[in-house]
């Protein structure tokens, strides 16, 4: 493993020290996880695939063991790589978000409330990504191509963020809306199938009770074609003519 220049130590050590008061008192200040990154930076830089020129996991994860930034909640890669992030966007952050709002202190709460406060409205958004498809295209021209990287860049700088920072929040952006305009074409298909459903009962029903209704009335009918024969009989009879059984 490549040795430490010497004005990475101090960083090193301050790194050290926080974590250490960190784990010492459970507090989780936003300062010392700053810290805390900023010493994981150096680790990170030292583990660089030599080939490719990105990171080689398994080294930086052995760099990380034998420097004690393995520990409590730095078990896991995801919030050392919140942390490393901190350190890295801390400029951005601080005018965002205060030490104290909303307990956002420790570096996975920090970003989350970070992405919250500065999230993208869905125009800027959808306007970032046609940018960004357009200069990605295969199939657009130089100037096109030139064009779109010109735009997508002057968004960002108005926004203060990174180009990739504004790739990565439109796209999320995009999928909630994609995610979102799914359900919505669900929604109404169950509604309209519902719709069909419940004419389809209100259609049998009707024709139910016409058909009973037709019944009845053949019913009436039939008993009164019943007393008129009754009443006819009697009369018959009252003038003394034998009627044969049927």
């Amino acid at each position: 493993m490549t040795t430490l220049a010497s004005n990475s130590l101090p960083v090193l050590q301050a790194g050290r020290e926080a974590f250490e008061r960190i784990q010492a008192t459970g507090r989780m200040m936003r300062e010392d996880w700053r810290l805390v990154g900023e010493a994981l930076l150096i680790g990170r830089a030292e583990c660089l695939s030599e080939k490719t020129g990105k990171l080689n996991n398994k080294r930086f994860g052995e760099w990380c063991q034998s420097n004690g930034f393995t520990a409590g909640p730095l078990a896991r890669s995801a919030t050392r790589s919140d942390a490393m992030w901190l350190a890295e966007e801390w400029e951005r952050v601080q005018p965002v978000l205060r030490d104290t709002q909303d307990g956002a202190n420790d570096p996975t709460t920090v970003r989350k409330a970070y992405r919250k406060a500065t999230a993208l409205d869905e125009q800027t958004a959808l306007k970032a990504m046609k940018f960004y498809h357009i200069a990605d295209a295969e199939s657009a021209s130089q100037a096109e191509t030139e064009m779109a990287e010109r735009q997508l860049k002057k968004l960002a700088e108005s926004l203060d963020m990174p180009v990739a920072d504004l790739v990565e929040r439109s796209n999320a952006v995009c999928e909630r809306l994609d995610k979102k305009r799914a359900k919505e074409i669900t929604k109404e298909t169950e509604e309209k199938a519902r719709e069909v459903e419940d004419a389809e009962t209100l259609q049998y029903n009707t024709d139910l009770l016409t058909r009973l209704a037709r019944l009845e009335q053949q019913a009436n009918h039939f008993a009164q074609i019943e007393r008129q024969n009754a009443y006819l009989l009697e009369i018959i009879k009252g003038h003394g003519i034998v009627v044969p059984e049927l």
